[in-house]
């Protein structure tokens, strides 16, 4: 399979796509196949090894992905590294099934952003019952997801838009 590794640590010159072998799923493992992989700043800090946690060389980066797995479920998950590459071998317990309305793209870039959120409001924040949240939508349905997260009183929810340039024209961040 291919996969993005690391051999050293540096900035993006230490990035490599090559050929790796398959991943062997352990006790309790399941082998997904990658359709998306997110790219976080984290990702920046794991590759230069200035993160959070210690990494091991040679690494494969990438700490969000969505994909399949081979009984066909959509799913996605948060690792500590390896989703910048065609297949993962991902602990069960990891795995978040993906709804149909909610394509690749978007399912990858909601884990990490999206657990960040609701951390902030829910024990930063502490958003109470008949309070108003403003959500600024980025490229995907915030309404959605914030609602299925069970934000007090979801009709409360104030979700805004940014217009993004793609193309040369300016677009809905939605």
């Amino acid at each position: 399979m291919r996969a993005i590794q690391i051999d050293e640590f540096g900035g993006p010159e230490v990035l490599q796509y090559r050929e790796v072998p398959d991943p062997v799923p352990g006790h309790g493992e399941v082998l997904v196949d990658v359709a998306r992989a997110g790219i976080n700043f984290a990702d920046t800090h794991a590759t230069r090894n200035d993160y959070l946690a210690e990494q091991q060389l040679p690494l494969i980066p990438g700490g969000e992905l969505s994909g399949r797995t081979p009984d066909g479920k959509r799913v996605a998950a948060i690792l500590s590294a390896g989703a910048y590459a065609e297949k993962v071998a991902v602990p069960a317990q990891m795995l978040i099934p993906v709804p149909d309305e909610v394509d690749d793209d978007r399912a990858a870039a909601l884990l990490l952003q999206g657990v960040t959120a609701m951390a902030l409001v829910r024990r930063c924040a502490r958003v109470q019952e008949g309070e108003t949240l403003v959500v600024e939508s980025t490229n995907f349905n915030d309404r959605t997801w914030v609602d299925r997260r069970g934000v007090p009183h979801s009709d409360q929810l104030k979700v805004t838009e940014r217009l993004h340039i793609r193309d040369g024209r300016p677009r809905s961040g939605r």
